[in-house]
């Protein structure tokens, strides 16, 4: 199978050569060269298909990444370079030119002689192609999206009994707040129980008060009260400089007397609910809490009552499970079934393995033979073979965007719009047909559908035309795909402040979720996106940033340097906190696509000339003419 995350980098690489040769001048034909040899490594990457689990196959891909980095390394800094200088007087810029134009030479050079490197592995291993590959992408119809929405709430199985033992113990007459828990391993659908009762009609009539939170691993505070006081009251803008106690008190006292229900989803430590739980009176109104959590310890220490431990799938429900996502209310047929039984066996009864399984089959042929090359190689895995397996059969450009999941922190709600904004920024997506009238928008929507439909991706919210709005990916997906991003050097997440792997970090994209003593160290010059998902305001060198693409935070700043900002010029998505007056100087961002700004005193009109702006959202006090 050809490897998605260099596929796609040669791919985007040979767009930029193309894209920026007017800043090539003087390199031209070995920027072309070098073009083509890329090309051929190309066509190599497909030739090691079926052999990737060979151990000389995964050391000549690795290489064939590095050098491929290498390359675009080597592209961006030079455009950079010429860019940062084309307004010097003309004998001093044909000089600097002079310089780099040698500086470039000599490394592409470098690079052609590596590429040679990696022929002389291709002859000597002879990698052959192979015969499990993925099949090409095909647009999701609006017929089929809409079969899935109204299947999504029936094809819930073996739910049924443990929702009405869990309803019964919620409707107790027991006047006193009582805490409720559902305990399993991932994957089994705790949180899917919980959301069935949640908003169960009997339940919304018990409990006219109800909020749900998620806490996972990575519990944050402030975020988790903010989540709860937005189910409790619709507006929460003027809450977001509040501190998190205060955030507590005012969820409190927004369920003062009232008969409520909250549900903690996820929950892993003791230390979480003795923070938490004060913001739950018990005001002797029959209000209950729901908890649902991996960790047994935690269910004891927190409930009230004996926890539900939610069984594994008997092999019948399992088996109704898997018809119900492959095939979508109609029959499997008949000469399928005990081959489609024994594929179902390997789940060993986890919903998870099982719908993502499902996923897999459901895009295949349905034929003997295609399925019987399924159970051959996914032969009594693990769960995360199973998940791995459906990852693996992804379409290859689909990959990068799955992989993209892994900069939201653990259960974070995602936003599609913003997902498939950066996408785009990443170049992940491409029209079908160059001449199609479709936006990329649009086909990151399908992108996007394909995933849900694979059960990769979990929908959370719908939009009013059935769209989703936002969805969520499973911890143990999540894990996936950090494993995977990690494997690639596609992405590094930041979640513990005491990290001490420094010079193992080359990764091209950093997502921050703690607060650290000094992000510089942790940012190489190579750098292609920075994610910070922090609740305190920072203020950054944007010269360690010269070569990314995207930067996204509403907590961080270039407030002390503004003027570094036209420095960016590969930037194409910039999502920033900005307490000062915005730059003319941001109009020399040619590549930016989408600008989201918030706090910022002044804007100058100079924005309007971002030609290749898509998106735009403004936090801004006041429009000023150049």
């Amino acid at each position: 199978m050809v490897d998605s995350v260099v596929s796609f980098l040669l791919e985007n690489l040979s767009r930029l050569l193309n894209d920026e040769i007017k800043l090539l001048s003087g390199v031209e034909e070995k920027v072309d060269s070098l073009n083509n040899e890329l090309k051929f490594i190309y066509m190599f990457l497909k030739s090691s298909q079926g052999k990737r689990s060979d151990a000389v196959v995964k050391e000549v891909v690795s290489q064939i990444r590095d050098v491929a980095y290498k390359a675009e390394d080597v592209v961006d800094t030079y455009v950079a370079k010429i860019a940062k200088h084309k307004y010097m007087g003309n004998k001093i810029f044909k000089l600097f030119h002079l310089r780099v134009l040698h500086e470039v030479n000599t490394d592409i050079d470098k690079i052609r002689n590596r590429i040679d490197d990696i022929y002389k592995n291709k002859k000597r291993y002879r990698i052959e192609q192979g015969e499990f590959q993925s099949q090409d992408f095909v647009g999701i119809t609006e017929s089929l999206r809409k079969k899935r929405r109204d299947v999504e709430e029936q094809d819930i199985v073996g739910l049924v009994h443990d929702s009405n033992v869990i309803i019964q113990q919620l409707k107790e007459s027991d006047m006193r707040l009582k805490v409720v828990s559902i305990i399993g391993m991932g994957g089994l659908g705790k949180t899917t129980l919980a959301r069935k009762i949640y908003n169960n009609n009997q339940v919304k009539e018990l409990f006219p008060c109800r909020a749900w939170g998620y806490l996972s691993t990575d519990y944050r505070p402030k975020e988790f009260f903010l989540s709860l006081f937005k189910c409790l009251r619709s507006s929460t803008s003027d809450c977001d400089n509040l501190s998190d106690e205060d955030l507590k008190k005012m969820v409190a006292e927004e369920l003062k007397e009232k008969k409520y229900l909250i549900v903690l989803d996820d929950i892993w430590k003791t230390q979480v609910w003795d923070e938490v739980k004060d913001a739950f009176p018990d005001d002797k109104t029959g209000s209950r809490i729901l908890i649902t959590s991996q960790i047994k310890e935690v269910a004891h220490y927190t409930g009230t009552t004996s926890p539900y431990n939610l069984p594994v799938l008997n092999k019948d429900e399992s088996w109704v499970l898997f018809c119900n996502k492959v095939f979508r209310g109609e029959k499997c047929p008949s000469d399928l079934v005990p081959l489609g039984k024994s594929i179902v066996e390997n789940c060993s009864g986890l919903p998870l393995a099982i719908v993502v399984l499902a996923g897999l089959v459901a895009k295949k042929e349905k034929s003997e033979r295609e399925w019987k090359r399924i159970k051959d190689v996914s032969w009594h895995p693990g769960v995360e073979d199973i998940l791995k397996l459906s990852y693996d059969n992804l379409p290859p450009k689909l990959k990068p965007c799955f992989l993209y999941f892994g900069i939201y922190p653990e259960d974070y709600e995602i936003s599609v719009r913003e997902v498939i904004q950066l996408w785009i920024a990443e170049g992940f997506i491409k029209k079908e047909n160059q001449n199609a009238t479709e936006e990329l928008e649009d086909v990151g929507d399908k992108y996007l559908d394909d995933m849900v439909d694979r059960n990769l991706v979990q929908v959370a919210k719908r939009r009013s035309d059935g769209g989703v709005k936002t969805c969520r990916i499973h911890d143990l997906l999540r894990n996936l795909c950090i494993s995977e991003c990690i494997s690639e050097n596609f992405l590094e997440v930041f979640t513990e402040p005491n990290i001490n792997t420094i010079s193992s970090i080359n990764s091209r994209r950093l997502s921050f979720h703690c607060q650290l003593p000094c992000y510089k160290k942790y940012v190489k010059p190579n750098i292609r996106s920075v994610f910070f998902f922090l609740q305190t305001n920072i203020d950054y060198d944007v010269k360690s940033f010269k070569l990314a693409r995207v930067l996204h935070s509403k907590t961080f700043g270039f407030s002390s340097q503004p003027n570094n900002l036209k420095r960016m010029i590969h930037l194409r998505y910039l999502k920033t906190l900005f307490r000062g007056d915005l730059p003319a100087s941001i109009s020399c961002l040619w590549n930016l696509e989408t600008l989201y700004v918030h706090d910022a005193q002044k804007i100058s009109s100079e924005i309007w000339k971002l030609k290749q702006l898509r998106h735009l959202r403004l936090s801004v006090r006041e429009f000023t003419k150049s």
